[in-house]
């Protein structure tokens, strides 16, 4: 009863509520991202070129709801009142729909997963305006390489072959996916996953990229595992054991180094092939993307370095008073983590992935994008991976 009593409080965004959606060529397409913390309906229109690929991609509608689709009952009566919610605002007929569900999904065993998506296909047979093209759960490498080629295509990088292509780390609410294209003679490391090596074709480039998602290692994961550490919350902030904050950002960030480098084995996984392939241009998507944005986190220009973002971290969040915070930044709904993200991400940057502290990390402006990876769906609807 909880869990569906959730539906009622749901967050909506949108870029265009409208009944009837503008489709050139009738080139319209829905993907929806089904993630761990709620599920966002995208549609997009495209046309396209002499290959079929899709160019003049558009994202024309956009909403969220809460909470993720693999966290509501599992029963017919609770998931037609979710799916009819997310596609509630848009009337249009004959849309295909793309259903991915990632990490939350990811968390659970497959006979489970196949009922949620029973029933899902139980609502879709009833919707005439709807018409579902695929339900499945992505692997974590399908989800890094669709929001590498999100970033790229929004760049213009793909298009463009004297543009250098840039390297892309996802940070979701359940997983983190990190994507960068192997800019040299790349010999395999006999000791990493074959899998994680893919090539792809995309507007007449071949293009080789090293993919790899970390389940369990996304932003709610992580705050999960350390919400009674009193270092690594703002100070003066009520821990759920009863005692009081006392945040230090480098005394959190060394917390996470086991579960960063020793369960996950980051720095294992992901250093040395970043050391094989220098000169990366690096940009973030995900939820802590969007922290970047909100006060007290803003930066020139849409980038920054790890050394000043840990010492403004540290200054501005981990070392103030929560009562003082709270009343600063009032709007800011995820500012009591804030100094437990911060020290995560610095974490997973520098003492995983092995980037340097000074090194310049971009991210795009959620005035002009919706900083996700479904756009990447739609540019490569196949199947493309072995």
């Amino acid at each position: 009863m909880y869990r569906l009593l959730l539906l009622v409080c749901l967050f909506t965004n949108s870029l265009g509520f409208a009944s009837s959606l503008v489709c050139p060529d009738h080139h319209c397409v829905a993907v929806v991202d089904a993630g761990n913390s709620g599920s966002r309906l995208n549609i997009y229109s495209y046309q396209e070129d002499a290959s079929h690929t899709p160019i003049a991609i558009k994202n024309i509608f956009f909403k969220k709801i809460e909470p993720g689709f693999a966290s509501i009952e599992l029963n017919q009566k609770a998931i037609n009142a979710y799916l009819s919610e997310l596609f509630s605002d848009v009337s249009d007929s004959n849309i295909p729909v793309y259903f991915y569900a990632t990490a939350g999904m990811r968390m659970l065993n497959y006979s489970r997963q196949q009922a949620y998506y029973s029933k899902l296909n139980q609502w879709f047979l009833r919707q005439s305006q709807w018409q579902l093209v695929v339900a499945k759960t992505l692997k974590s490498r399908e989800e890094a390489l669709y929001g590498w080629l999100a970033v790229n295509y929004e760049l213009g990088t793909l298009t463009s072959p004297s543009a250098p292509l840039v390297s892309v780390v996802d940070t979701g609410s359940a997983s983190v996916q990190i994507a960068f294209p192997l800019t040299g003679a790349q010999v395999m490391d006999p000791n990493l996953n074959s899998n994680d090596y893919i090539d792809i074709d995309v507007y007449g480039r071949h293009i080789s990229l090293f993919t790899h998602g970390f389940l369990g290692l996304g932003q709610d994961e992580i705050r999960s595992q350390y919400l009674d550490q009193d270092v690594c919350f703002p100070r003066h902030y009520p821990l759920p054991n009863g005692s009081s904050a006392a945040g230090n950002f480098q005394s959190c960030q060394k917390l996470m180094m086991p579960l960063i480098n020793g369960v996950h084995q980051v720095e294992r996984t992901v250093k040395s092939v970043i050391q094989s392939n220098p000169d990366q241009t690096w940009y973030i998507i995900g939820g802590l993307s969007a922290m970047l944005q909100e006060k007290p986190f803003t930066f020139d220009n849409y980038q920054f370095t790890h050394q000043e973002f840990s010492e403004k971290a540290n200054r501005q969040v981990c070392q103030q008073n929560w009562s003082i915070l709270g009343t600063l930044y009032p709007e800011n709904r995820h500012l009591f983590a804030s100094c437990l993200n911060s020290s995560y991400l610095y974490s997973l940057f520098v003492e995983g992935f092995g980037i340097d502290r000074h090194e310049p990390i971009h991210y795009i402006s959620k005035k002009v994008s919706t900083n996700n990876w479904t756009l990447g769906a739609v540019l490569y609807q196949k199947e493309i991976l072995r």
